[in-house]
């Protein structure tokens, strides 16, 4: 691992141990107004306070859990799912044609639309915008791995354990899936580098649930306020969020280059 990759991963550390640990150091709600607006950064109020009150370093470390919390979800189910089907697609040509139709189409919809569309009819709830990213986000690698399934099933070991009755199951674990996690880790990854990236964009336009806090409200919160720029709360009200989010963004590109 390059020093490069070890300091992202020592910052991406610092940011999940913020989210796990902060909220026992934090003030004990988020929405409760602590202080006067716009309270430059204090002993007190470690990161000031916004427009109205609230403490910021509080939202900060609950922020960091929302973000990281449904950028890990997505992952997970995107990552599952690009694996599990690419796997079915590529080993049985019965199920090839449906799985690499429904990727296929999935590909070409529009996915802000879709989102705006369920978050209209569910309330733009937290789970809702899992699943929702979750289910659009894992046709792109599924065809990666179906393609390298593909090319993995004609190579001779595959057939010789195939020629002793070797099970679908113990073929896939035992000599596909290895030569397949390389592209399982880059997907992992870069779905989680996507994912924070999306949550914290859709925060700001406003979708999501608007009581759980996340780096993306605290920055609609900040932006939304005419007088953000007019005076020098914007570098305890905008910096720290958006420097997370490009820190953790960042990270997770470093993280994902080989060597």
């Amino acid at each position: 691992m390059r020093l490069a990759q070890k300091m992202a991963l020592c910052g991406l550390g610092l940011f999940i141990m913020a989210a796990v640990f902060g909220p026992l150091i934090a003030h004990d709600s988020p929405f409760s107004i602590d202080g006067e607006r716009l309270m430059a950064p204090s002993a007190s109020h470690w990161l000031g306070t916004n427009t109205i009150g609230q403490d910021l370093f509080t939202q900060f470390v609950y922020g960091a859990r929302t973000t990281l919390l449904i950028g890990a979800m997505v992952t997970l189910i995107s990552t599952f799912l690009s694996t599990s089907l690419g796997l079915i697609a590529g080993y049985s040509s019965r199920m090839d044609t449906v799985l690499n139709a429904a990727a296929n189409m999935l590909m070409v919809l529009p996915s802000l639309l879709l989102i705006l569309i369920v978050a209209s009819f569910t309330g733009g709830g937290t789970w809702q915008l899992i699943l929702t990213l979750g289910l659009l986000t894992w046709p792109g690698y599924m065809k990666l791995i179906r393609a390298s399934v593909l090319s993995l099933k004609e190579r001779e070991f595959v057939k010789a354990a195939q020629l002793y009755q070797g099970g679908s199951l113990y073929i896939i674990r035992k000599h596909l899936l290895p030569f397949i996690w390389p592209l399982i880790r880059t997907k992992f990854i870069v779905s989680f580098k996507t994912a924070v990236a999306m949550e914290a964009s859709l925060s700001f336009l406003g979708i999501g649930n608007p009581n759980v806090p996340s780096w993306g409200k605290m920055l609609q919160h900040a932006f939304s306020q005419g007088e953000t720029f007019m005076t020098a709360s914007w570098q305890w009200t905008v910096l720290p969020p958006a420097l997370a989010i490009l820190v953790v963004t960042i990270a997770l590109a470093l993280l994902g280059e080989s060597g």
